[in-house]
């Protein structure tokens, strides 16, 4: 009797593939068969040893450098197929060199199903392993790895579809065979990894074939098979699993089909249980028929795919893309599961219309969609969801056809680009108000590239302040400005702006503050005048050396000001001359007053010395006035010069202020002594001073408390001082500084009234008769004329009969 061999191929696997046409893969493919060739073999290979490739057995015999020639004249055809978008044609060659027999050291029975699944993996790996570095591109990234996913799916279905018909072929010849001989079906059992028993309810004896012994890993030398010690074997997770399935079954009668894992010393496997009841005479179970396969490396591939579906998925949640195709022969519209999340529709209305589609579409992007969704396109439109919240999308499509050139099928992703639009508006926002700001100030604000001389921004200053366009500038560069440099300055500008630019280069990118450099020219308005302007010069940004790449300049037309600084010079000079002018004169109009009143004040006296005896009492007091109103005169000629010469010194110094008190104190021991007077004086700081103002001062204010003593009270001098910021003294006309010095003299005397603060430091200003007090009122004059000669201001509060109080504010 002979048996009849089935054809072992019915129909070429390939010629179910749709057509294989891609778009960023050919690209890819090239750079890595151009660029990346030895590195894509060699993470191929490594890739290959890490999950153990059981294919490597075969080349075990071969050198490293034969392994590596070899795997790059494979992957170098492979590669120049997917250049060539040739995809469809890979495949089948491939198939067909398997098939044939003409794979390098291997043959085709040599092929197991693992070899198919890891080098699709490898494949994928290795592709993943160099597609950041060929693009950065978010979307070319998801696009890419869509085709490569597609293309990976695609050859592992055509793999694994001809390994089946190849795998079958054997089955069925075993099957064949297994007519004739037992070890045949055991053989079979040994390919499909299928071991089957059967269990004799009555007595729960236990039979096994072979294949079983070695899925357990037992020695099928042990024919008694005890049931509980075998299923002690199954892992704790799944024995509830396994006994209510067979349960299950014998209370039912019914097939059983179930998937349980075995653990083993070393590893755990999983089993797919298949069996049946088989029945007494009485319709009572007795028997249970079965059999399990080692579907471990099946599982595992499941789980595999399953995990790269759960990337993709997390891959289109991170990037906001889903992707979606529309079955035009079917009229059927499929979407990821992203879509419903961007379309805020619910995941479990699961059927999706071109109605439904265009519901949430903005009223306003309709026509645009309805125009483009037939055919390829990339384009951005709205989605208004039912909350009233507008989505902006980027949308594309490919449009597919059959065999025979007729369109079949839309395929497409969209992304949800609402962020980046409103970040692009507020962009284009921003850059509006920065332009509106630059074009208000009254500056010329600009920026340019010093490689290359051009300018990329100007604003409208250029024709506010110097009557040129900006255009202008843009067209000529840098040459335009240098045009308008005033001859004088244009060497100083150009050696001052070429060290700026070295140090700039020199110091570190890492500075989180630029350098900013200030120059003052002229430039040439363009009705042929001359401006002055003040430009601040800083660096804009910086290339990936940390070199200087634009330059800011804004510059401020000081015309004006350099007018008015010059006419101040020229004021100031002609005021220097003058009060050189009046010193001279106060010099010399104080020797010559001062002469004639010394002759009088020496004749008067001698007159009264020797004629003494021949004058009447009346004659002595006339005589003795004319003395005493002489030598007051010569001292108010002496206190005059005094003011006269003191904003002309300027030698001021750091000088302890404790020290110059303690001076004064001792010039004036005797009347303070004399008076009993008492000095309560706290601590004095440093100041930048002139010591011998500040000598008089202190002198001329201890002197003024102690002549204006009362006689009934033991007089008491208090000197106190304090460091004051600038705000705390912003409302007195005192020059400006980081801080000031606060000093204050008060007294216990006879006070004055308030209303006399102001006229006592003005000069022969006197609040009592020099009958009562002697002085020539002067000298509050000369403390006012020292204190504004350092830059401050003093002030005076009394009470009357109560005392008085000065209080000097100076720059510290």
């Amino acid at each position: 009797m002979s048996l009849k061999k089935e054809p072992t191929f019915q129909m070429n696997p390939v010629e179910r593939l749709t057509e294989l046409k891609f778009i960023y893969l050919p690209d890819f493919a090239r750079y890595l068969r151009d660029c990346r060739l030895d590195d894509f073999v060699k993470e191929q290979l490594r890739l290959s040893r890490e999950v153990k490739l059981p294919l490597l057995q075969y080349f075990e015999s071969l050198s490293e450098e034969q392994i590596i020639e070899i795997s790059k004249q494979a992957s170098q055809e492979f590669l120049t197929y997917l250049t060539d978008n040739r995809a469809k044609e890979q495949i089948a060659d491939s198939l067909e060199k398997w098939l044939s027999d003409q794979l390098p050291k291997v043959t085709r029975e040599q092929v197991v199903a693992e070899d198919i699944t890891l080098v699709s993996f490898i494949r994928k790996q290795a592709f993943l392993a160099f597609l950041q570095a060929y693009t950065k591109d978010p979307e070319k990234l998801i696009a890419t790895i869509q085709e490569i996913d597609r293309f990976i799916l695609k050859s592992e279905t055509a793999l694994n579809h001809t390994y089946i018909q190849l795998l079958q072929d054997r089955i069925n010849d075993i099957v064949q065979r297994l007519q004739r001989s037992e070890e045949l079906h055991t053989q079979a059992q040994a390919i499909t990894h299928i071991g089957n028993y059967t269990l004799d309810l009555s007595n729960n004896s236990l039979v096994w074939s072979d294949e079983l012994y070695r899925i357990y890993e037992l020695d099928p030398k042990i024919k008694e098979i005890d049931r509980e010690r075998i299923f002690q074997y199954n892992h704790p997770d799944d024995r509830a699993l396994v006994s209510d399935s067979i349960g299950y079954a014998i209370s039912t009668l019914e097939p059983f089909n179930f998937h349980y894992r075995i653990v083993l010393p070393d590893k755990i496997k999983i089993l797919q249980a298949r069996g049946e009841v088989l029945v007494d005479e009485s319709g009572k179970a007795s028997m249970l028929l079965g059999t399990a396969q080692d579907v471990t490396e099946r599982q595992q591939l499941i789980g595999r795919l399953q995990q790269s579906e759960d990337l993709y998925k997390q891959a289109q949640a991170l990037t906001h893309i889903g992707n979606w195709s529309w079955d035009l022969i079917l009229d059927k519209i499929t979407w990821s599961d992203e879509l419903y999340h961007i379309y805020g529709l619910d995941e479990g209305s699961r059927e999706i219309s071109l109605k439904k589609f265009m519901s949430v579409i903005h009223p306003k992007d309709r026509n645009l969609i309805l125009q483009n969704i037939h055919k390829q396109h990339d384009l951005h439109y709205r989605v208004k969801l039912p909350d009233g919240t507008i989505k902006f999308i980027h949308g594309k499509g490919e449009l597919l056809y059959d065999r025979n050139g007729v369109p079949c099928k839309v395929i497409g992703t969209s992304q949800d680009v609402t962020e980046e639009k409103l970040i692009e508006k507020q962009l284009r926002e921003n850059q509006i108000f920065i332009q509106k700001i630059a074009d208000a100030t009254p500056s010329i604000i600009a920026s340019y590239n010093i490689h290359t001389g051009k300018y990329v921004f100007i604003n409208q200053g250029i024709e506010k302040l110097l009557g040129y366009g900006p255009e202008m500038v843009f067209k000529q560069g840098v040459p335009f400005f240098a045009d308008l440099i005033h001859p004088e300055d244009a060497a100083m500008l150009m050696e001052k702006n070429s060290k700026a630019l070295e140090l700039a280069n020199r110091s570190s990118s890492a500075e989180s503050n630029e350098m900013i450099v200030e120059f003052q020219y002229r430039m040439r308005h363009k009705n042929g005048n001359y401006r002055w302007f003040h430009t601040y010069g800083t660096v804009f940004d910086r290339n990936a050396e940390a070199q200087v790449e634009h330059v800011l300049n804004i510059s401020i037309d000081i015309t004006e000001r350099m007018e008015a600084e010059q006419v101040l010079f020229e004021k100031n000079l002609e005021l220097q001359q003058s009060n050189a002018s009046l010193e001279e004169f106060a010099s010399v109009a104080s020797h010559d007053l001062q002469e004639p009143l010394r002759k009088i004040s020496t004749f008067g006296d001698r007159l009264l010395t020797t004629q003494k005896e021949y004058l009447n009492e009346d004659g002595k007091t006339y005589l003795e006035k004319i003395i005493l109103s002489s030598l007051r005169m010569q001292q108010m000629i002496h206190d005059l010069l005094s003011i006269s010469m003191i904003s002309g010194d300027k030698s001021f110094q750091p000088y302890s202020l404790e020290k110059i008190l303690a001076e004064v104190l001792q010039t004036l021991e005797y009347q303070i002594e004399e008076n009993k007077v008492i000095i309560d004086s706290g601590p004095l700081p440093e100041a930048n001073v002139v010591p011998s103002q500040f000598r008089q001062l202190f002198q001329n204010l201890l002197s003024n408390s102690l002549k204006f003593a009362r006689a009934d009270t033991k007089l008491r001098v208090s000197i106190v001082s304090s460091i004051h910021k600038p705000a705390e003294v912003n409302q007195f006309q005192v020059s400006k500084a980081p801080e000031y010095l606060k000093i204050i003299f008060s007294d216990n005397g006879i006070g004055f009234n308030k209303i006399f603060a102001d006229k006592i430091f003005v000069i022969f200003q006197r609040l009592h008769s020099k009958s009562e007090y002697e002085g020539t009122g002067i000298g509050l004059a000369i403390c006012k004329k020292i204190v504004e000669n350092h830059g401050g201001v003093i002030s005076a509060s009394g009470t009357l009969n109560e005392g008085a109080s000065f209080t000097i504010i100076i720059p510290r």
